[in-house]
C-alpha cells in the first residue's frame, strides 16, 4: 500500500496559474484558485456603509482596515472601497472626488 501511495502522489503534478489579479467592486484584488482549474475565486460582497458615526467629534471610517466610505454613483448606497475610487471610473472620464460625508465619487 505504501509504495502505490507514493507512486500516486509522485504522478501529480502542480498546477500552475497565470498571475494576474482581477479587481472586484470593492476594489479588493483577487488571485486565481490552483484548486479550482485556475478560477478567480469570489469576490467578496459589498460592505454597505452609514457614515453617520461620530467617535471625538470626529467622523469615523465605517468600514475595515484598509478600506473607506464611497457614493459611488452607479450604487444606490454607500460601501466600502480598498483603492484608488477613480479606478472605477472609464479611463475616458474625469473622476470628481466630493468632499461630503459619505465621499461621493462621480465620472464625468
Amino acid at each position: 500500500i505504501a509504495i502505490s501511495l507514493i507512486f500516486i502522489i509522485s504522478c501529480i503534478k502542480p498546477i500552475v496559474c497565470p498571475m494576474d489579479v482581477k479587481i472586484c467592486p470593492d476594489g479588493t484584488g483577487i488571485s486565481r484558485d490552483t484548486y479550482n482549474n485556475c478560477q478567480f475565486k469570489e469576490c467578496p460582497n459589498l460592505t454597505f456603509c452609514n457614515q453617520n458615526i461620530k467617535e471625538n467629534e470626529r467622523w469615523a471610517n465605517p468600514c475595515p482596515n484598509e478600506m473607506t466610505c464611497y457614493k459611488f454613483e452607479d450604487q444606490e448606497l454607500p460601501y466600502c472601497y480598498q483603492g484608488d475610487p477613480c479606478f472605477k471610473c472609464n479611463p475616458d472620464q474625469e473622476c470628481n472626488i466630493l468632499e461630503s460625508i459619505p465621499i461621493q465619487i462621480r465620472c464625468i
